[in-house]
């Protein structure tokens, strides 16, 4: 048991007994932060597949202009008032091409 929890031999015959204890909680402690780390990681794989499913769907069945997957990863360290005036820009910038491809075929035609 000292051996899984990283206690040397040498500690766990010659040191405190009490140092079991401590390499224990802290043996526990980090696989409690690694099980966080695992849940986050697949929730995080859920959410990308999620994204691409419902994009796949809505351009297979959707009858408005086709959505794309996302361009770049989600970035966790912005607040929420950050992202949500970076998703504003984002689609002001896409009515503005949009705006723009319309424009340039009624001028060509």
């Amino acid at each position: 048991m000292a051996i899984t929890f990283g206690m040397s031999n040498k500690e766990f015959w010659e040191d405190d007994p009490e140092l079991l204890w401590a390499y224990r909680k802290s043996y526990m402690e980090k696989m409690k932060l690694q099980q966080e780390i695992d849940n986050f990681n697949a929730w995080l794989h859920g959410l990308y597949i999620y994204n691409a499913v419902s994009i796949s769907l809505y351009n297979g069945f959707g009858k408005g202009q086709a959505k794309s997957y996302i361009t770049k990863p989600y970035d966790f360290s912005k607040t929420a008032e950050e992202q949500e005036v970076e998703e504003r820009e984002n689609s002001i910038k896409e009515q503005l091409k949009r705006g723009k491809k319309a424009l340039s075929k009624g001028v060509g035609e």
